[in-house]
């Protein structure tokens, strides 16, 4: 029993300096779905990152076409900085120009997004949507004027 506990003991001792000194951890984070025309938002972090004297950090966030992957739709390049913990939420918007996407409006579109860290390239396969999201929103009145005032119900 006493040999269990000392093993356990020594590969947490020799493992402790390995996580200690692993690389930063890049993060990607967006929607499911992007809604094209539409602003949505993307997350972009570096945990634990000491890079140059803990300077700046450029990310590159980029958009191309599925699969091919030959045509970039819409770059961003952003700047992660210590005051905000390496962390940045950003809006991208990918444009509705119809040269980089199928006419068919029924069939599933994607696009890759890619954050390209300077030592790390994160990638990511989002499907596409071309509806607005609109939200319907029941009144107690048929019609309003400029002037009246109503309720509204969740």
């Amino acid at each position: 029993m006493m040999d269990v506990k000392l093993l356990c003991l020594t590969v947490v001792l020799l493992s402790s300096p390995l996580l200690t000194l692993c690389d930063p951890l890049f993060v990607l984070s967006a929607p499911n779905l992007l809604r094209v025309g539409s602003s949505e938002n993307v997350f972009v972090e570096a945990q634990d990152y000491l890079g140059l004297a803990a300077g700046n950090l450029n990310v590159r966030i980029s958009v191309m076409n599925f699969p091919k992957k030959d045509r970039e739709i819409l770059f961003k390049t952003v700047t992660l900085t210590a005051k905000k913990n390496y962390q940045l939420l950003t809006e991208i918007k990918i444009p509705d120009d119809q040269n980089y996407f199928s006419v068919d409006p029924l069939e599933k579109q994607y696009v890759y997004l890619q954050a390209q860290f300077p030592s790390n390239t994160l990638e990511k396969v989002v499907m596409v949507s071309f509806q607005s999201g609109y939200i319907f929103v029941q009144t107690d009145k048929p019609i309003y004027t400029p002037d009246s005032t109503g309720m509204i119900m969740c």
